[in-house]
């Protein structure tokens, strides 16, 4: 019998059924959840691996993540290595959303930094030239200031090629002798 039921639970998950939502569970998903519950509270990691793999598509059940991590974290203190696998690729997704929402704070807070900069120079120019106008949007900020970024890259282009031709003059001078 608790071979059978693991072999559906199997075939429901290997057959890419789609997961039933709350609102819509099929009284066979819901007895298959039962069943399931029964056996993973024995503790039987494969059982309760399924389970969690139940809670974590809705099926038979609401939807819930975190009662899906707690099961596989169970199945793998009962040393199953595919609830390990599932806990740790939760982790490194876990922990990669952390590092890019630190990313995106940092470019966040360099992109307001550039922008307070900004608005402080115009600001400035403004009060020496005309009573104060309107302010500039952010991406006429950063027109101008990708604007002053290629000049600057010209100024220093044009300094280079001179230092170049200087260099080449004076191998040249000093070769002829």
């Amino acid at each position: 019998m608790n071979r059978l039921l693991i072999a559906v639970v199997s075939f429901v998950f290997l057959s890419g059924l789609d997961a039933a939502r709350a609102d819509e569970l099929d009284p066979l998903s819901v007895k298959l959840f039962q069943a399931q519950l029964a056996l993973a509270e024995q503790g039987r990691p494969q059982a309760q691996y399924y389970l969690a793999e139940m809670h974590l598509q809705g099926l038979g059940t609401r939807q819930d993540v975190d009662q899906a991590m707690v099961w596989y974290a169970k199945a793998a203190d009962q040393g199953l290595a595919e609830a390990k696998r599932k806990l740790d690729q939760k982790e490194a997704l876990r922990r990669q959303v952390l590092e890019e929402r630190e990313l995106e704070r940092q470019r966040q807070e360099q992109y307001d930094k550039v922008l307070a900069e900004e608005r402080a120079r115009l600001r400035g120019q403004q009060a020496s030239v005309a009573p104060a106008a309107a302010m500039p949007s952010p991406e006429q900020i950063r027109a101008r200031t990708k604007a002053a970024e290629q000049a600057e890259l010209k100024r220093k282009l044009k300094a280079f090629q001179e230092a170049m031709a200087r260099e080449k003059a004076r191998m040249e001078y000093s070769s002829g002798f």
